[in-house]
């Protein structure tokens, strides 16, 4: 009688399970783009599943464990094998802020926890974008929902460049197939353009919004510099920073929002915008060395970031601004739009608090 031969165990290779996962991600983020017109629902499901491999992926980069429910019992075969039950969305991204020091964009949880809720309620419950009498306006909400995900997911492509710097053709492809989608936003910007054109008469003032592209987010005044927008269509927040060119010779105005605040060029010259351009313009105290007290951001979690402009604080990262920055009760950093309340016991972005000096 023969013995059967034992299965063939493959090398394990996390740059090889990266590879598999962020490919995986890509296919159903193109299938997401292919099925919205025709098939809402699966659109949603495969954005959804998208999401959830890209941050398994990126928490793979720290360790494989990591993408396991219970990482102290991980197995590394039934991994490889696919058998492991691994995190939730919300267990990924916790990993990643906490383990791996790596903070999505702020607003991009709740994006993502929008998508995955309607993911579930059309596996197991009744959807109104999906039911046959679906309306235009229900297959643009959930056009605006998927819009607002590739938004925040383009964002982070842009901070974790390094690790899907092979994508980036793919990534460019979904972007062109997520610019058609656009399309389907229409029929919420021809119904709110009445209202546009009233408020407009009226003396407010609109930019076109860097998740849907529509002229539908409202200018809010600041300051001189500085603008709130909120767009219309699809609620997307943010700001506007309107600066000259840092190059001398040039007469070029830049307007950057919290998406594009640096990596950009001057449309007149072409001088690459850096992170320092940004400072140098904002700070207005310009405070000395060896007086300089750092301060961070809370929001997006940038060491460093915040500078005084007049009566705000601003995120030169984010572009969040406060009228004031708090100070952690243990550690004493300051942080713009964290919330500090109890940090002598649960610390902040920063450290652990007592809570955590008592563990130790």
């Amino acid at each position: 009688m023969s013995k059967e031969k034992p299965a063939k165990v493959l090398p394990f290779d996390e740059g090889v399970i990266f590879g598999q996962m962020a490919d995986s991600a890509f296919d159903f983020l193109d299938q997401a783009a292919a099925d919205l017109e025709k098939k809402p629902k699966y659109a949603v499901i495969h954005f959804a599943t998208a999401i959830e491999l890209i941050l398994k992926a990126r928490l793979l980069k720290e360790h494989w464990a990591l993408v396991v429910t219970t990482s102290g019992d991980a197995d590394r075969h039934a991994f490889q094998n696919g058998s492991a039950k691994t995190v939730t969305v919300d267990q990924a991204i916790k990993r990643l802020e906490q383990i791996a020091d790596q903070h999505l964009p702020a607003g991009a949880p709740e994006a993502f926890k929008a998508i995955s809720t309607h993911r579930n309620r059309m596996i197991h419950f009744f959807h109104e974008a999906t039911s046959r009498e679906a309306e235009e306006t229900a297959r643009a909400k959930v056009t605006a929902e998927l819009l607002l995900g590739w938004y925040y997911l383009l964002r982070m492509f842009r901070t974790w460049e390094s690790d899907f710097v092979e994508y980036r053709p793919r990534i460019q492809r979904v972007e062109w197939c997520m610019r058609r989608l656009r399309e389907y936003l229409q029929v919420v910007f021809d119904k709110l353009q009445p209202q546009l054109v009233e408020l407009a008469a009226k003396g407010a003032t609109f930019h076109g919004c860097a998740s849907c592209g529509f002229p539908s987010a409202r200018v809010v005044y600041i300051d001189d510099v500085i603008d709130d927008l909120s767009c219309g269509v699809c609620g997307l927040t943010d700001t506007l920073v309107t600066m000259p060119c840092p190059q001398e010779d040039c007469q070029g105005t830049l307007r950057l929002t919290g998406y594009n605040n640096a990596g950009d060029a001057c449309d007149t010259c072409n001088q690459q915008i850096e992170r320092k351009h940004l400072v140098a313009f904002l700070d207005t105290e310009h405070e000395e060395y060896f007086e300089l007290t750092v301060k961070n951001c809370g929001l997006c979690t940038s060491p460093g970031s915040v500078v005084p402009h007049n009566e705000l604080y601003v995120c030169a990262n984010c572009l969040a601004h406060a009228e004031q920055i708090p100070s952690c009760e243990w550690c004493s950093e300051m942080q713009l739009g964290y919330d500090l309340e109890f940090s002598y016991y649960k610390g902040c972005e920063f450290c652990d608090g007592k809570g955590g000096w008592d563990a130790d």
